[in-house]
C-alpha cells in the first residue's frame, strides 16, 4: 500500500480571494501532485466559498468568545505573552498598559474541524492593518496558535505589502513568502524579529499574489510553467528575452559577445519572425549562423515568435538594441527592460533603462542575475517546508 501524501492546508477568507488567485492555486495543485492540497475556508465566508468552488474547499467553524473585565484581561494577556519584548527592550506586556486596558479586550477565537494527522503545513495570508478586516486577523492568530500547538509549520504569504512598520503578524510565523524585493529586504533586515526563512517568489508567480493582478499575468501563468518544463530550465538560471531584428545584426552581436562572460548562468530567449527571413534562410537559421560562437557559451537558448507577447513574462529581463514593440510590452508589464544604444542619451523611464556603453549594460545584467538568485518558486518552497524535521 502506498504511503498517503502529506497534506497542506491553504487558508482563505472572504477578503483574500480573486479569480486570478483561484487560477493560480488550481495550477499549483496540478504541479505539486506529491502533496495533497486542501483549501480551508470559514463556513460563514460565503463569498470566498463561491469564488473558490473550483478548488473544492473544505470548511471550518470559527468560535469567538469575548471576555469582560479590564484587569483580568490584562493579567491574562500578560501571562500569555510572557517576557517577549521589542528590539528596543520594551516588554510587550507593558505596551498593553497604554493600549488595551478597556473592557472587552480579550477576544478568544478557536477553530473547530476534524483532526488530520497528515497535515504537514498551514499556509495563509498575512494580515495588514491597512487593508485587512478585523475578523481576518482573529482567524489568522487562531490558525498560528492551532498549528503551533500541533507542531505544524505555519507559513504566511504577502498579498498586501509587507514593507510597512507593523511586523507583529509576520513575526509569529515559521516562514514568510514575499512577492517583492522591497518586502523581502525589509523583513530580512529585521534580524531576530522575523523567521529565519523568508522566500521571494519569481515575478510570474508573485503577480498572482495581488488584489490587482492584471488579466495578462493570469492568462500567461500556465504558459510560463509549461515553458520551464519544455526547455528544462533550472530555477537557478536567469532568463533574458532578446527581440532580434536582422537589420541590427551587428548591434546584437556586440550584445551577445558581452553576455557570454556570464553565459553559463543564462538562458536566452530569442525573438524571431517570418518577416526577418533573408533569401532561403529563416530568421533562426541566420541567428545560429551569425552567432554560432556566442550561442555556444550560453547554458541554453530557444526561439520564440516576435509577434507573440505571451512568452515575454517568463524572462527576468528584456535586452534590446533599440526601443521596439517588445520592449514597450515588457516595460508596461513591470519587467526590467534594458536598451543598449550608443546613439541615444542614457536614461530611465519606468521599468525601461537605456544605456549607451557595454560596461553599463553588464552592470544592469548583473543586477538581474543577482535579483534572480534570491527567488524560489512556490513548488520548491513547499518541498523545503515538507523536508523540515
Amino acid at each position: 500500500m502506498s504511503k498517503p501524501a502529506p497534506k497542506v492546508y491553504w487558508v482563505l477568507q472572504n477578503n483574500q480571494v480573486t479569480p486570478g488567485f483561484v487560477e493560480f492555486l488550481k495550477l499549483t495543485k496540478k504541479r505539486t501532485k506529491e502533496v495533497s492540497f486542501e483549501v480551508k475556508i470559514p463556513e460563514r465566508d460565503k463569498d470566498a466559498l463561491k469564488l473558490s468552488r473550483d478548488l473544492h474547499p473544505a470548511t471550518f467553524k470559527v468560535v469567538a468568545h469575548r471576555s469582560e473585565g479590564s484587569i483580568e484581561n490584562f493579567i491574562r494577556k500578560r501571562d500569555a505573552i510572557g517576557q517577549a519584548e521589542y528590539s528596543e527592550g520594551l516588554f510587550l506586556w507593558r505596551a498593553l498598559l497604554a493600549d488595551h486596558l478597556g473592557s472587552d479586550v480579550i477576544i478568544e477565537v478557536s477553530l473547530q474541524m476534524p483532526e488530520d494527522p497528515r497535515v504537514r503545513c498551514v499556509i495563509l495570508q498575512i494580515p495588514s492593518p491597512l487593508g485587512s478586516h478585523g475578523d481576518e486577523e482573529y482567524i489568522y492568530y487562531a490558525w498560528t496558535l492551532w498549528a503551533r500547538k500541533r507542531g505544524i509549520p505555519v507559513i504566511g504569504y504577502e498579498f498586501l505589502p509587507m514593507d510597512i512598520r507593523w511586523t507583529l503578524a509576520p513575526s509569529l510565523l515559521d516562514g514568510i513568502i514575499t512577492t517583492s524585493e522591497r518586502s523581502h529586504a525589509h523583513l530580512s533586515a529585521r534580524y531576530g524579529e522575523m523567521p529565519s526563512q523568508i522566500w521571494l517568489l519569481p515575478r510570474y508567480e508573485a503577480c498572482s499574489f495581488s488584489p490587482a493582478s492584471p488579466l495578462f499575468w493570469r492568462e500567461d501563468l500556465g504558459i510560463a510553467y509549461n515553458y520551464l518544463v519544455k526547455y528544462k530550465i533550472p530555477m537557478e538560471r536567469t532568463i533574458l528575452y532578446i527581440p532580434h531584428y536582422v537589420m541590427m545584426v551587428y548591434e546584437y552581436q556586440a550584445i551577445m559577445k558581452k553576455l557570454t562572460r556570464i553565459g553559463d548562468r543564462l538562458h536566452i530567449m530569442l525573438g524571431t519572425g517570418k518577416s526577418q527571413a533573408r533569401g532561403t534562410h529563416t530568421h533562426s537559421e541566420i541567428i545560429e549562423k551569425v552567432y554560432q560562437k556566442e550561442l555556444n557559451h550560453f547554458a541554453s537558448y530557444s526561439f520564440h515568435d516576435l509577434n507573440s507577447i505571451w512568452d515575454i513574462p517568463m524572462a527576468d529581463g528584456l535586452v534590446a538594441a533599440s526601443t521596439c514593440y517588445q520592449s514597450c510590452i515588457s516595460s508596461a508589464l513591470g519587467i526590467p527592460t534594458i536598451i543598449y544604444d550608443d546613439a541615444v542619451p542614457a536614461g530611465a523611464n519606468g521599468c525601461q533603462k537605456t544605456v549607451n556603453s557595454l560596461s553599463d549594460l553588464m552592470v544592469e545584467i548583473q543586477r538581474l542575475v543577482d535579483s534572480h538568485a534570491k527567488v524560489t518558486g512556490l513548488k520548491d518552497v513547499i518541498s523545503e517546508i515538507l523536508a523540515w524535521k
